[in-house]
């Protein structure tokens, strides 16, 4: 509980093992949450609660929120949650926030590999185990290979939720599918491209990874989706 400004935060409460405070903007409101990990730990989070704000001229109004929080999609160290829109007028409004952290997923890929990685990954099975010297150092050089692409090909094999809002991370993550053999999360990349959300891509992009990753009856539905005559489409 307490008061707020435009363009201002809450100070930070502890909840769940997460960081968690409150943005106020123009008319909305946002919920950041911070997990303070280090650049090896993949994590995400599911919380819900209750937002109340009050203030001259708006009574009382509340309403309830339940959001996804992760990693991959951070701004200055913080997630944030899909704008609560609530009427606010006045420079200061006062807030009440009820959170509570459903599930919290955390995985530390600096330890050795382990069984999960094996399974899903016959390209990372037959790397793992070729070199009996290379298990005692555990250190593995993995060529030609983006942090974050990275991050996204394990977190798809630990299943933490998460979402993929841009079409490069998309492609990244069909590379590395491919580079290193996982149904898993070729499965995972072709229910993105298959679902309405898929928005985000442009379709000359959407056949393309198609064609490239051997998606064939989603590329028949694709290049049917594509606009007689488009002049932007090559």
């Amino acid at each position: 509980m307490g008061s707020l400004e435009e363009d201002s935060s809450s100070a930070e409460v502890l909840i769940g093992g997460a960081k968690w405070s409150l943005f106020c903007g123009d008319s909305y409101f946002e919920f950041r949450s911070a997990l303070g990990v280090e650049a090896h730990v993949l994590w995400s989070c599911t919380a819900r609660g209750k937002l109340t704000v009050w203030g001259p001229g708006i009574g009382r109004r509340f309403l309830v929120w339940t959001d996804s929080f992760d990693y991959l999609n951070t701004l200055d160290g913080y997630a944030y949650s899909d704008c609560l829109r609530l009427p606010k007028t006045g420079a200061t409004v006062s807030f009440d926030a009820e959170i509570e952290v459903v599930k919290v997923r955390v995985v530390d890929f600096s330890p050795p590999p382990n069984a999960t990685i094996h399974f899903h990954s016959p390209a990372f099975e037959a790397l793992f185990s070729s070199d009996s010297k290379e298990q005692v150092i555990r250190s593995y050089v993995l060529e030609e290979v983006k942090m974050d692409d990275l991050k996204l090909f394990l977190s798809v094999l630990y299943n933490l939720e998460f979402s993929v809002r841009k079409g490069e991370s998309l492609e990244g993550l069909l590379r590395l599918a491919q580079m290193y053999q996982s149904d898993l999360v070729l499965r995972f990349c072709l229910d993105i491209l298959s679902s309405s959300d898929s928005v985000f891509i442009p379709l000359e992009t959407q056949i393309k990874l198609c064609d490239r990753h051997g998606f064939w009856p989603l590329l028949k539905v694709r290049i049917r989706d594509v606009p007689r005559r488009d002049p932007h489409f090559h």
